[in-house]
């Protein structure tokens, strides 16, 4: 039977799941929580340059959060607006590690505010020579995202097939995950990527997003670099 073994992931998706419970567990308010997660964020996206991996993607508000209470959603909102600001602030040490953003989900019903910051991120960065993608889906869901797509190919009167449907996801052009990641002790996806997720290769981490270390990272590409994938073959 033909396998593949690759050394290292073109493109990964990450849960961020477990901020509010590590701020429990530290006798924090959730708002702590989520700060320690942004943190975290930003770790982790110097740990995906070092490694080279061209693609991420991170799951950041479902479209079942919109169920949180008023007060924190506002803060989760604030937050991501800073998220935003930071990433346009950035400054790049080349060209070569210059990063597109981009953010797939109906983020037409975020706050007008956090649509406007989002809109002016993904502006500065369309026309970069990119080696890496971030993508940040925001008020997204897997199965939201495949209506849409349906709902796309019949607004333009194509037949709808696997290489259609694929061309008009949110997340066309970036490529599918090799590996999905999930922290916070939890094994599914809630909706995450149901569509690109096909053949992914899964690793649920116990630890708590703000407590993810790059050992932890580190552990996974090498767990990954000696799997067998074989797509049905």
């Amino acid at each position: 039977m033909t396998a593949q073994k690759k050394s290292k992931p073109e493109s990964i998706g990450i849960i961020l799941d477990g901020n509010r419970r590590w701020a429990t567990e530290q006798g924090l308010e959730s708002s702590k929580g989520h700060e320690a997660g942004l943190e975290n964020v930003k770790n982790f996206l110097s740990w995906i340059k070092e490694e080279k991996i061209p693609s991420v993607t991170l799951y950041a508000f479902s479209s079942e959060n919109w169920k949180r209470s008023t007060q924190e959603k506002q803060f989760l909102f604030n937050l991501f607006k800073k998220m935003c600001r930071d990433l346009r602030d950035k400054k790049e040490n080349s060209e070569h590690e210059s990063t597109q953003i981009r953010f797939i989900g109906r983020t037409e019903n975020l706050p007008v505010s956090l649509q406007k910051e989002i809109e002016k991120v993904e502006k500065e960065t369309e026309n970069k020579k990119s080696f890496y993608t971030l993508q940040i889906a925001m008020s997204y869901g897997g199965r939201q995202e495949i209506v849409d797509a349906v709902n796309r190919c019949l607004k333009k009167r194509i037949p709808v097939d696997e290489k259609t449907l694929s061309e008009n996801l949110d997340s066309a052009g970036v490529p599918d995950p090799d590996i999905i990641i999930r922290t916070g002790g939890e094994k599914r996806l809630s909706n995450f990527l149901t569509w690109q997720s096909a053949y992914s290769e899964f690793f649920f981490v116990e630890s708590y997003w703000p407590d993810f270390s790059k050992q932890q990272f580190k552990n996974i590409l090498k767990e990954y670099s000696q799997r067998n994938r074989r797509f049905g073959k």
